[in-house]
């Protein structure tokens, strides 16, 4: 069964590895690789200090980490491929080798969290993993509810510093679980204290989940060891690495009101973000069935998990841990940051975080009830997992477009030309004057993709 699903995960990993090829590249990509004007503050200035004792705004002032992370690995990864490959193919290898290698490591992430292991000779973690599978779309209901998001910035900005979060506190997650703490070996606490600085700086969604989460274990750990003054399982060095990631988390949380992206953050009252989140949320649920879909799923076992009579009450708490933290999250949504694109505060990459906690919650209690339910049951998660695998349908050449313009660039004669293709390139949107296409060309050149500098637009 084991060697079945191994084969199985390597078919999805090529499969979505074509997938991820297919994807243009979006608007921001060109402004955070090369950098632009506006972003080369924050790789100067990586804690803010210079932004605090000036009073000073600039971009992306709290997300210091993956601004480096993209800077340094879009501009060496191309060019390491380059030996094997052409330039704009080394472009695209390198965005669709750091998405896989994401969807990789949340998979085995959530699996190890879902069913309480790190044995991976355990038919139960690849059981779990095996039911994850479908849910990370590439392309069908990415947006909706992507894990990696079809934008390699949005990928880089939301799942990969999640990823590490998860990771830096699985041993907490694990342990609230199992009731005692996995080993933690030297090399694993070097790794973990580097993340304790970079993660409140990696992104705009992870120091508010830290000041969620933190809580939350800890507020687990009392409750699970009521008998006791203090619980057993957090000796102080475990309780200083919570401690600390607070205190840098908060500061963090200052530090975004020196954020110049936030400038719009006050055009309208915290109020007005709480009344228009409902309308984000149908939104978001109406585009496609497949964010219902899971939501129903997920009551369905709520519902069940409730019923079933079972001395096991995991599942109930882990229940109560899950609705907990989506409350809480929900609650403080609209006190982040406004965006002009996410006018209903609600959208696919701050819905994140709650897709994570859906999918351990419904897989979880699914795993549980297969073994305790009759035969019937399974028909839920087979055709939740049916409507998902046939949801992600092939897009192998969704960006050839893009791919063919960019091929031809070098062909272009004028320093600035007309491109007729109605396709996006390297933008969000069709590029009306040629100036806006300068930090793209820069990037392009030192990428090699490109000779000289030669500007393009569209109508």
């Amino acid at each position: 069964m084991i060697l079945f699903i191994l084969l199985y995960l390597l078919a999805d990993s090529i499969y979505s590895y074509k997938q991820h090829l297919a994807v243009p590249i979006d608007g921001d990509f060109a402004n955070i690789v090369l950098p632009a004007q506006h972003y080369q503050q924050v790789l100067l200035d990586p804690f803010g200090i210079n932004a605090v004792s000036e009073s000073s705004k600039h971009a992306g002032a709290n997300r210091f980490f993956i601004h480096k992370f993209m800077h340094v690995y879009f501009k060496k990864m191309p060019l390491f491929l380059q030996q094997f490959m052409d330039p704009v193919s080394s472009l695209y290898n390198s965005i669709a080798i750091i998405k896989l290698v994401l969807q990789l490591a949340m998979l085995f992430l959530l699996s190890q969290l879902i069913t309480s292991t790190q044995n991976f000779r355990s038919k139960e973690l690849f059981l779990g993993l095996i039911i994850l599978i479908p849910f990370f779309q590439s392309f069908g209901y990415n947006d909706q509810m992507g894990i990696i998001f079809k934008p390699i910035t949005y990928t880089c900005f939301y799942a990969l510093p999640i990823v590490a979060l998860l990771w830096f506190l699985f041993p907490y997650l694990l342990a609230l679980r199992n009731g005692h703490f996995i080993y933690i070996s030297p090399v694993r606490s070097f790794f973990m204290g580097m993340l304790l600085i970079m993660l409140p700086f990696s992104g705009p969604l992870i120091s508010p989940l830290i000041l969620i989460l933190v809580p939350l274990i800890i507020l687990g750990f009392f409750v699970s060891n009521a008998s006791t003054k203090w619980p057993s399982q957090l000796n102080f060095s475990k309780i200083f690495w919570l401690i600390i990631i607070v205190l840098l988390s908060l500061y963090a949380m200052f530090l975004g009101a020196y954020n110049a992206e936030n400038v719009g953050n006050h055009s309208i009252t915290i109020f007005e973000k709480y009344q228009r989140m409902p309308k984000g949320f149908f939104d978001l649920i109406s585009a496609k069935p497949g964010l219902a879909v899971l939501i129903g799923f997920a009551l369905i076992n709520a519902i069940l998990v409730f019923i079933i009579k079972d001395k096991n009450v995991a599942h109930k708490k882990l229940l109560y841990f899950i609705s907990a933290f989506i409350g809480m999250y929900l609650i403080l949504l609209p006190f982040g940051g406004y965006r002009d694109y996410r006018p209903n505060i609600i959208g696919t990459d701050v819905f994140l975080p709650i897709i994570l906690a859906l999918l351990i919650f419904t897989i979880s209690s699914s795993l549980f009830l297969i073994n305790r339910l009759p035969a019937a049951y399974r028909i839920i998660p087979a055709a939740v997992f049916v409507i998902f695998t046939w949801a992600d349908k092939p897009n192998f050449y969704y960006n050839h477009c893009e791919k063919n313009n960019l091929m031809g660039l070098n062909d272009l004669k004028k320093s600035e030309n007309l491109i007729e293709d109605d396709c996006t390139i390297m933008a969000w949107d069709k590029i009306g004057d040629p100036t806006y296409s300068i930090t793209n060309v820069k990037l392009l050149q030192e990428l090699n993709v490109i000779e000289e500098l030669k500007l393009y637009y569209q109508k």
